[in-house]
């Protein structure tokens, strides 16, 4: 179970931010959400969820990106948890 919280803000109003979870450096599309931030210069807190199978080295990383044009997205707190669970 991976859970990520992100607090982020950015310069300019309207923008849509995507969000997902990477294994190993690839994104998992099936994650993937996308936030409005409507005022720019605002902070914006998002959190989100998936359960990712994984093997012994696998790696897990959040991807964002500007789903609007190229304004940039400052994030200034990231926090990624991992939970294992024995099958």
């Amino acid at each position: 179970l991976c859970v990520a919280n992100i607090e982020a803000t950015c310069a300019s109003n309207n923008k849509v931010f995507g969000f997902t979870f990477a294994k190993n450096g690839t994104p998992i599309g099936t994650f993937h959400i996308s936030e409005r931030f409507d005022v720019g210069g605002s902070n914006y807190s998002v959190s989100f969820t998936a359960l990712i199978p994984t093997a012994a080295n696998d790696t897990i990383s959040v991807y964002a990106r500007n789903e609007t044009d190229t304004t940039a997205l400052t994030a200034s707190n990231i926090t990624l948890s991992a939970i294992g669970f024995i099958r």
